[in-house]
């Protein structure tokens, strides 16, 4: 009897130890199935807007443009650990953007924000915007803007980027106006914009091209290299954005 009462023991201990185990086993895979879509859901997110599923063909780019200035401060204030609600009540009261009417300061605001939202998804280019130097923060602030209009995007890859893979030296005025055309052509929302809001939004993309030293001014047609950091390069692919880093002259290979 006492033996058959301590084999039920025995065969009692390793059952225990088994299930524990199998708990312990399926908690692990459960961390680790969570953490797994988590990363697909974000990178998904990213690709979403690098194939053109997700971002938008606005024509709001001709209100908010390249706004560097006002992007750099908005990033810092959100480095700081400041809320959205916070930032527009500050931009707002304090006028930091030296708007001459309230809408237009909420309104270039809620862009700053939006745009360094998507950008937060790219670690740690948000740092960069708002404390890196110039040349590289212009960079970061591009990629926000990239990442939130679907336009914009496209230029920089397909026309900026085109070049620097083919070695070229110069974009120009007609480069800007045969992508446009060739937008419309394929993209109804496009398509549907006058003649009047593609002269302006051909004139927003050169603009950024200067303002983020692409182009030395308004005038040149030289196309500039720039160089960014290992790291900004390195944050992209991190990201996902490799069909980013042509428009950002670093090699996709």
């Amino acid at each position: 009897y006492n033996e058959t009462v301590s084999r039920q023991r025995r065969c009692c201990f390793v059952i225990s130890a088994a299930r524990r185990k199998m708990d312990n086993f399926a908690a692990v895979a459960l961390q680790r199935k969570d953490a797994f879509f988590s990363l697909v859901m974000r990178e998904n997110s990213i690709a979403e807007r690098t194939d053109g599923n997700m971002g938008t063909y606005s024509g709001s780019l001709t209100r908010e443009q390249f706004m560097f200035r006002e992007m750099r401060m908005t990033a810092r204030m959100r480095q700081s650990g400041m809320r959205d609600a916070e930032i527009l009540d500050k931009v707002f009261a304090e006028n930091l953007f030296q708007y001459p009417t309230q809408n237009e300061i909420r309104s270039k605001c809620r862009a700053c924000l939006a745009r360094i939202r998507l950008l937060e998804q790219v670690p740690p280019l948000p740092e960069t915007l708002a404390e890196g130097t110039l040349g590289e923060a212009r960079l970061a602030a591009l990629a926000a803007m990239m990442l939130q209009n679907q336009l914009v995007e496209d230029f920089m890859r397909q026309v900026v980027g085109g070049k620097y893979r083919r070695g070229e030296t110069s974009l120009t005025r007609g480069d800007i106006g045969l992508f446009l055309m060739e937008t419309r052509q394929r993209v109804p929302a496009v398509a549907a914009w006058s003649d009047a809001t593609s002269a302006r939004i051909r004139g927003v993309l050169r603009r950024c091209l200067v303002e983020a030293e692409y182009l030395r001014d308004d005038r040149d047609d030289t196309l500039l290299p720039v160089y960014p950091s290992d790291a900004f390069g390195e944050a992209l692919r991190r990201g996902g954005l490799f069909a980013y880093l042509p428009a950002f002259n670093i090699p996709d290979d």
